[in-house]
């Protein structure tokens, strides 16, 4: 049984504290789901609160930690606030990371062959809702014109606090608050994983270790097991660190048993056979 929820502000951004606790009452419809693959993945309840006091949650709390205990008070899910939607009997409000980006560079062809361009950025946003990567495709373009195309995309999405407004007709329920919220496994796909330093094979546990050094200081614990699948090293494809991750699971091992990777509570990741051979102590 679900007893709290307790909404945090996010290590990951810059600055500030924030601690609100839910308790039975204040929330309602909860569920989360946890995967072998990817730990805890995906968590959303609505919140029972007065009007003034949901608009309040609303405006504030997009990509705030979400840590969620039971009766036991043993924390059983942990994550962010990824989107939320404010019903307010005939229209409704949403806000959403779907679409999100503050870092961004595009590949190009610039007329002998296919370039990237300088990276643009906004730090603002990034303070307050980490760093999320997009990778524009154009066809032949000068670096001024790349350049363009991406800060007029940049303008467009870096802010997602800016909430869409759907109209839906008389008013016929009272006001609900839904939060959306997402594991922390699902900020390997917020960043891109590019290495092209280092050439060669090396251990599957080795690049997996790589990654997590390059792109996610926010992982605070590590259990990865030795697994000496040999694994390509070089990579300049923009493939998202979530996908090299996924790929390199999905090659097993040398007795072909199932390998898994995830992020479970504590900001701990883990990479080991899905079927462990001891039970751990």
């Amino acid at each position: 049984m679900i007893e709290e929820i307790v909404i945090r502000h996010n290590p990951l951004s810059s600055g500030g504290t924030y601690h609100k606790s839910l308790s039975r009452g204040q929330f309602e419809n909860y569920r989360h789901t946890k995967r072998a693959m990817g730990g805890h993945y995906r968590a959303s309840f609505d919140v029972v609160l007065s009007l003034n006091e949901m608009y309040t949650f609303f405006s504030e709390n997009l990509f705030r930690e979400v840590q969620v205990f039971n009766h036991r008070g043993v924390g059983v899910w942990e994550g962010f606030i990824f989107g939320m939607t404010l019903s307010l009997g005939g229209f409704s409000m949403s806000v959403s990371l779907q679409s999100m980006a503050n870092r961004m560079w595009a590949r190009y062809y610039n007329g002998t062959s296919t370039v990237r361009s300088t990276t643009v950025e906004d730090t603002d946003s990034q303070n307050r809702y980490w760093i999320r990567e997009q990778v524009l495709t154009m066809g032949e373009a000068t670096p001024a014109l790349a350049e363009q195309a991406l800060y007029t995309r940049l303008e467009q999405i870096s802010d997602p606090s800016v909430p869409a407004i759907e109209w839906r007709g008389e008013a016929k329920h009272p006001a609900k608050l839904s939060v959306e919220c997402r594991g922390y496994w699902d900020l390997l796909w917020w960043r891109v994983y590019n290495q092209t330093t280092n050439t060669g094979t090396v251990d599957a546990d080795v690049i997996i270790g790589n990654i997590l050094d390059d792109i996610a200081p926010w992982v605070l614990e590590r259990e990865i097991a030795d697994n000496n699948t040999q694994v390509e090293q070089e990579i300049d494809a923009d493939r998202w660190a979530g996908d090299f991750i996924n790929s390199i699971a999905a090659l097993g091992d040398g007795g072909y048993d199932r390998w898994i990777a995830g992020v479970t509570w504590g900001r701990k990741f883990y990479y080991r056979e899905a079927a462990q051979k001891e039970i751990p102590t």
